[in-house]
C-alpha cells in the first residue's frame, strides 16, 4: 500500500493557506492587490500574497505570506499564531510537512 499516492493541486494548498490565515484574529486581509492571484506554483514562480517552494526533492514546503495586520496587535505573536496555524492545518489535512512558514507584514490597518 505504500504505492498508492495522493497528489493535491497547488490550487488547494494555496487555498487552505489562504484560509487558515484569513481565520486568524489580527490579520486583517492577505495583501489586497494580489489577493485574487492565490493560485501558486512550486517551481519558484511567486504570486504575491502566498508562496509555495518544494524543498529539495522531499515533500517538506516552504512558504511565504504577505499580510496586511490590525493595527494594535503584536506582530511577533501574529506571526508566531500564522506559522502554528499554517503548519498545523496541512499536517493535519494533507499529511505536508512545513520546513518554514515566513510572513511578510506589508501594512497595518
Amino acid at each position: 500500500m505504500d504505492n498508492n499516492k495522493i497528489n493535491v493541486s497547488d490550487h488547494a494548498i494555496a487555498n487552505i493557506v489562504k484560509m487558515t490565515v484569513k481565520e486568524i484574529d489580527g490579520v486583517v486581509r492577505l495583501c489586497d492587490k494580489h489577493e485574487k492571484n492565490i493560485l501558486t506554483l512550486f517551481k519558484n514562480k511567486k504570486t504575491e500574497s502566498v508562496h509555495l517552494l518544494h524543498k529539495n526533492n522531499n515533500d517538506d514546503i516552504e512558504i511565504e505570506i504577505e499580510i496586511v495586520a490590525k493595527y494594535g496587535v503584536s506582530i511577533q505573536n501574529l506571526a508566531l499564531k500564522i506559522q502554528e496555524k499554517v503548519s498545523s492545518a496541512l499536517k493535519n489535512m494533507l499529511d505536508i510537512d512545513t520546513s518554514s512558514v515566513n510572513i511578510t507584514v506589508q501594512s497595518v490597518e
